[in-house]
């Protein structure tokens, strides 16, 4: 560089200089608070968990807040320790369990947790005759014994055990006493006892009998389970004997009580009449036992009567059923389900159930007519009969039975104008069909 351009630079840096020394004081500056992460204004380092915190600074001035305070850098995380040594010890490998030790870390020293090192020791079994494993106490079918336990933490094993010695074995004893009966004695049986030992009191496989079978001793009593035959009007109640052992009974009986005596009453029930009685009778019936049903007599050894009420008619009523063309009707009416007797919707006897008949006229050949039933296989015949005649234009038709019908074929209507020229009257344009059936006809029809 030329000496002129040095010369130029330092007088720029000094205007700078004073540029800065006059234009901006500490006293008097406008702060433009910034985050510089510079050693004046560090607060505290980054930790494991925390970042660095700062005060900001003054960019025109440099001043350093006391107040205002940022974070940068960021925290540098634990640096964790695992050293299975006896300062880092919480708990010692046992039967069951591997050692257990502290985790730190290495740069701020809190602990992270825990860690096993090691396998569990596994349990030592041995036999230890300590009353505290003892399993039985030697007796006459058990030699003392006891469970085997581990040497370092004392636990039982849950099933390995150890013995010493022997049983003792039972000291039998045959003595009857009422804790090792078998069997008390019965009417069939003596006494059975177990032979039992004397130094446990357990009662053994043997058995021995003392003394008899009682033997059986029938006896009255006069109880429930006993009964042979319950008591009756005539009867007292019989019972079988039983033995007063056993309660067995035997297939003798003996008769207990009084009997029940009979109990008499008038009961108009058919079954009791004395005789044969319709509708309208006044009967008489005999006097019977409620319980036994047998009649009473008196000293002449006759049926004992009493006189009853009137015996009306039993009847079930029946409605009016109109007959049609293929079943009859029926008037209404009732028949007694005692005599029979019928009776008309008044209440009247009447000699049978009137039938209703569905009647329809039937003309002849010759002119006449009758009325018929049409229900099929029945040939009742009415007997509304009647005739026709005709008056003097030869035209008009009447009948004497009131069939309500008129022969067209006497009318005549030469020139079609629907009107008889003979007697004036309508003329119906269809002849009657010569068949002599009457089911070819409608009601305006002629005959």
């Amino acid at each position: 560089m030329s000496i002129f351009k040095k010369v130029l630079v330092v007088l720029v840096l000094a205007l700078c200089v004073v540029a800065l020394a006059t234009g901006c004081k500490k006293d008097d500056c406008d702060h433009d608070w910034v985050e510089r992460n510079v050693s004046d204004a560090l607060i505290s380092n980054a930790t494991c968990t925390e970042p660095a915190r700062y005060y900001k600074s003054c960019a025109k001035c440099h001043t350093i807040s006391d107040t205002l305070t940022f974070e940068a850098d960021v925290a540098h995380g634990h640096t964790e320790v695992r050293e299975p040594v006896a300062a880092n010890l919480i708990s010692a490998a046992d039967c069951e369990q591997p050692a257990k030790y502290n985790a730190y870390c290495s740069v701020c020293n809190i602990s992270l947790g825990t860690f096993t090192d090691g396998n569990a020791l596994g349990h030592h079994y041995v036999n230890n005759e300590d009353d505290a494993y003892k399993l039985y106490d030697q007796s006459c079918t058990k030699a003392l014994t006891y469970y085997v336990s581990c040497d370092r933490c004392g636990e039982t094993h849950e099933s390995e055990v150890f013995t010493i010695g022997t049983p003792l074995g039972h000291v039998e004893v045959r003595e009857p006493h009422a804790d090792h009966m078998k069997n008390p004695q019965t009417c069939d049986l003596p006494a059975t006892y177990y032979v039992y030992c004397s130094r446990c009191n357990e009662n053994l496989e043997e058995t021995y009998t003392v003394g008899e079978a009682l033997g059986h001793n029938y006896i009255e009593q006069a109880k429930n389970q006993y009964l042979a035959t319950p008591k009756d009007c005539e009867n007292a109640a019989t019972y079988y004997k039983s033995c007063e052992h056993c309660g067995e009974k035997n297939e003798e009986t003996f008769s207990a009580g009084e009997p029940q005596g009979h109990n008499f009453r008038e009961n108009q029930s058919e079954e009791h009449l004395a005789g044969n009685y319709t509708c309208g009778d006044t009967p008489s019936y005999y006097k019977a036992c409620t319980r036994c049903g047998v009649y009473q007599v008196d000293e002449n050894g006759e049926r004992v009567t009493f006189q009853g009420d009137v015996l009306e008619h039993q009847c079930t009523v029946y409605e009016k059923v109109n007959a049609t063309e293929t079943a009859h009707g029926y008037e209404a009416h009732s028949v007694c389900s005692v005599c029979r007797a019928v009776f008309d919707a008044e209440g009247n006897v009447i000699d049978g159930v009137v039938v209703l008949h569905n009647y329809e006229w039937v003309h002849t050949a010759d002119g006449k007519h009758y009325k018929a039933c049409t229900v099929d296989g029945c040939t009742e015949e009415h007997t509304d009969e009647g005739e026709h005649t005709f008056d003097e234009t030869g035209c008009d038709v009447t009948c004497n039975g009131g069939c309500g019908y008129e022969r067209e074929d006497q009318h005549e209507d030469t020139n079609n104008d629907g009107k008889c020229e003979k007697c004036g009257g309508d003329v119906k344009a269809d002849e009657v069909p010569d068949d002599g059936n009457l089911d070819n006809l409608t009601p305006w029809m002629p005959l």
